[in-house]
This record gives C-alpha cells, structure tokens and sequence, in this order.
C-alpha cells in the first residue's frame, strides 16, 4: 500500500488539494490508519500553531541580524577622509569660484570687440553689455555694502570659509548615513 506524500497531507491539512485529489485522498484514509493518525496530528499542530501569539521582533533586530551576516569593516579616520575628500574639493570649488566672481567685478564688463559685426550682431551686443553693466553695478554696489556694513577682514573671511566648510563635511557625513542606515532598513 502507498501511502500520502508529505505534500499530499499538507496540502490536505490546508484544504488547497483539488476535488480529484482530495476524493482519491479521502478514499485512502478510510482504509489507512497510519495516514489518518498524521492528518490528524497535522490538524492538531496547525491549530495550536494558530493560537499562539505572532512573535514581535524589537526594532534592534535586523540590524543586529545584518552585522552578523555581513559585518561592516571598520574604516580608519584616513579612509573615511579621503573617501570624501571628493566632495570636500567640490565644495572648495565652488567656494573659490564664487568667492573670485564676487572679488572682481571687472568680470561683468564687457571689453570691446576688434572686428565690425553686422547690425543685427551689434544691437544684441550693445544689449547685452547694458544688461551686463547694470548687472555689474548692481552686484559691485551689493559687494561694496557688505563689505563695508561687514567690517571684516581677509583673515575672518578665511575663517568663515574654513568654518563653513566643515559644516558641509559633517552635513555630509549626516545625511549620508541616514541616508545608508534607510537603505539598509529596508
């Protein structure tokens, strides 16, 4: 005599066999004891396994769980520094650009052209170049007022700029890490 496959009284259990299964199923356990007595103790295990109550895991878990399966080395000050050195030269950059553009407005004058362009040249550059001086003098009176409403020297400005860049670091450093401890989570 064969008996049910494991598959066969699971699915039994659960109710998900089709009707031609669970009559040639049903046909067997009249005649089986041995299959009814596992149905039956299948039965037993699936309602006690009902009745317990879902375990909660703490909110601690799958991080410790994913340290444990894939550790994290520990990076250096050195490797964590020139991992974002990148981004501490970008910043620089655009400090720098932005600190010459404001220090020299005689880069929004326009210098005039050897050449003799056509009429319709010359009218877009006459254009331009009064929309550029009023631009120019707008921003040149701008920097003249915070200077001198600022009363700073180089030296604090240097200083501001340092301060203003560590402050982009570890804002960096911040948001990188939630933004990772995020992508982590899920």
């Amino acid at each position: 005599m064969t008996h049910l496959t494991t598959k066969q009284v699971m699915q039994f259990v659960d109710g998900t066999l089709d009707y031609a299964s669970q009559a040639q199923c049903t046909s067997h356990l009249a005649v089986c004891e041995r299959c009814r007595r596992e149905i039956e103790f299948q039965k037993a295990l699936a309602k006690s396994s009902r009745r317990q109550p879902v375990a909660r895991t703490s909110s601690d878990f799958v991080r410790r769980v994913m340290t444990r399966i894939l550790p994290e080395p520990q990076r250096s000050w050195k490797t964590r520094l020139i991992d974002n050195l990148g981004n501490v030269f970008a910043m620089a950059m655009v400090l720098a650009i932005l600190g010459y553009a404001v220090t020299n407005p005689a880069l929004f004058r326009v210098q005039e052209q050897q050449s003799h362009p056509s009429q319709i040249t010359q009218t877009f550059t006459d254009t331009y170049a009064k929309v550029v001086q009023a631009f120019s003098q707008k921003a040149s009176a701008a920097t003249k007022q915070v200077v001198n409403t600022t009363g700073r020297d180089n030296s604090e400005m240097i200083s501001l700029t340092i301060l203003s860049l560590f402050i982009l670091v570890a804002l960096d450093q911040f948001v990188l890490k939630r933004y990772m401890g995020m992508k982590i989570r899920q």
